[in-house]
């Protein structure tokens, strides 16, 4: 059983309340690589504290300048992460299972905004966890928080690579 979420996402998201589906997500998220070996307990937190939604391809999940809303976990599809320019959409990566997007690291979340854009290439099936309750799992949870810097920290890294690499070939 589950009950629609009233908060504002691009579609009409249910909060997951059947103790079946949520084991089922919490096997999932502990078969990710981002959560992988956090404790049975953590893994429970986090999957009684989700939303899930579908939504369909083009469909815009959020955009570049609005202020950040959650974290977005993609249990199924590929959602494109794109930046938009005056030349177009600059592809930014793709998200596939597993992957998180759409998150802030904590501060005046206020004054937070989306650098990008996000939307559904495929069928996706789309697991959120606002970030009220983000925030208070990880006053409860900080290894939750330490997995995000983590895999944050990971693809900065990517990026400035890939910079690198982009700067070399431009000589």
């Amino acid at each position: 059983m589950s009950t629609e979420l009233n908060y504002p996402l691009p579609v009409k998201a249910t909060i997951v309340t059947d103790q079946a589906v949520i084991t089922q997500i919490t096997q999932w998220l502990g078969n990710q690589p981002i959560w992988h070996n956090l404790p049975p307990l953590i893994l429970e937190a986090i999957a009684n504290s989700l939303s899930c939604f579908e939504v369909t391809p083009d469909t815009g999940i959020y955009e570049e300048g609005h202020t950040p809303k959650g974290l977005y976990i993609l249990k199924s599809g590929m959602v494109e992460i794109f930046k938009s320019s005056p030349l177009g959409k600059l592809f930014v990566k793709h998200c596939h299972d597993g992957d998180l997007f759409g998150y802030t690291l904590g501060g005046d979340l206020d004054q937070a905004f989306y650098h990008s854009s996000a939307i559904a290439v495929n069928n996706c099936e789309i697991l959120f966890l606002p970030q009220k309750q983000l925030t208070e799992l990880i006053k409860i949870y900080p290894l939750i928080q330490n997995r995000i810097h983590g895999m944050v920290c990971r693809e900065l890294n990517h990026f400035s690579n890939r910079i690198a690499w982009e700067e070399e070939r431009l000589r």
